[in-house]
């Protein structure tokens, strides 16, 4: 039993070696947290609010706000300090975004138009035929002034080679017209037509310019 002179202060060191001794290396650690709120960066650049909860040692949760509005799950031991919560909700952000895309793409294959607000018809939709097979597939595409989408690249289930196509300069040569500019869309079923998808992993502000930069305007 360790025993102390009265009346004798104590150095701040000798009190730290005296808590050591008493209460172990658990009182120099951060302390745990059950809750705790953040933002991480997401793959198309834009920032996420997000809520973690701490349900038991092997389950966690990290629910993403607006935009994503998805839940990661991580069902692996974590000692759930700031830090350390903070450098696991920035690494599943990539497995939300995911999520969300993979949601959108079902979205977008749909026959029957959802409940809610949808975007106004376009001129000239594609035929129901068309929109069968291309829904759920991005594609480059040009997009007028009035934002209207006409695909000018292969239609393809997954993004990446479509997004390589558009910053690759494979349609660095195309003429754009007026307030023209490419973009990637992907195809709506119910909707019979290309639209600008909410959810890609790239930087939007990155516009591809016309072949010279001298695009009517």
């Amino acid at each position: 039993m360790s025993r102390f002179v009265v009346g004798v202060t104590l150095t701040p060191e000798e009190r730290a070696a005296r808590n050591l001794l008493h209460t172990g290396t658990r009182s120099q650690s951060p302390p745990r947290l059950m809750h705790h709120e953040l933002n991480v960066a997401l793959p198309d650049g834009s920032s996420c609010p997000v809520r973690y909860r701490r349900f038991a040692g092997r389950s966690h949760r990290f629910l993403f706000g607006e935009p994503l509005t998805e839940a990661v799950w991580v069902t692996e031991p974590m000692h759930s300090t700031a830090i350390v919560i903070e450098m696991k909700a920035q690494e599943c952000a990539s497995t939300a975004f995911t999520q969300a895309m993979a949601k959108e793409q079902t979205l977008m294959r749909r026959k029957a138009r959802p409940r809610g607000p949808i975007l106004p018809p376009s001129d000239g939709p594609m035929s129901a035929k068309s929109a069968e097979s291309h829904a759920g597939r991005y594609a480059v595409c040009a997009v007028s002034g009035t934002g209207r989408l006409s695909a000018i690249g292969k239609a393809s289930v997954q993004c990446d080679e479509t997004i390589a196509q558009l910053t690759d300069g494979t349609f660095a040569s195309f003429r754009l017209l007026g307030k023209q500019r490419l973009a990637i869309g992907i195809c709506c079923r119910y909707l019979k037509r290309w639209i600008e998808p909410v959810f890609l992993p790239y930087t939007r502000d990155e516009r591809v310019p016309a072949e010279d930069g001298t695009a009517d305007e």
